[in-house]
């Protein structure tokens, strides 16, 4: 399965995720591979996003990296992916909660079955921005 699970990154905006390393992980039954990707918000600088495969239990972080400038709000599907093994997709959404200025960014996955679905969130406040 480590060489089965190949992202395809199907961007927005030009947005092209940087893989920045691969970790291999001898288990004692299976051997896993993981990759470590980062990518930056197409809309709003100063913030970068990190994932790590398999899609089935990808981990996710958001952070402020520099100053945070662009257009605040809320966008759908800022970031997509699909493992070409199992065609499950994972897609990123921007989410702005003006109320406790804040952007949310939440990573879940397109459904196979019923319960397969999975998701995260992640917190970027907005500290310096009025």
């Amino acid at each position: 399965m480590k060489n089965i699970i190949l992202l395809i990154l199907i961007v927005n905006s030009f947005l092209f995720a940087e893989k920045l390393a691969t970790v291999h992980n001898p288990g004692l039954i299976i051997n896993d591979t993981f990759r470590v990707y980062s990518f930056q918000d197409p809309d709003i600088k100063g913030i970068a996003c990190y994932a790590s495969t398999p899609v089935i239990a990808m981990s996710f972080s958001c952070k402020q990296i520099g100053p945070i400038s662009g257009d605040i709000k809320s966008k759908s599907k800022i970031f997509e992916a699909s493992s070409k093994a199992f065609i499950k997709g994972v897609f990123v959404d921007r989410i702005f909660d003006k109320r406790n200025n804040t952007l949310i960014y939440f990573r879940y996955t397109r459904k196979i079955k019923a319960d397969s679905s999975n998701n995260t969130i992640s917190v970027v406040p907005l500290t310096h921005i009025n």
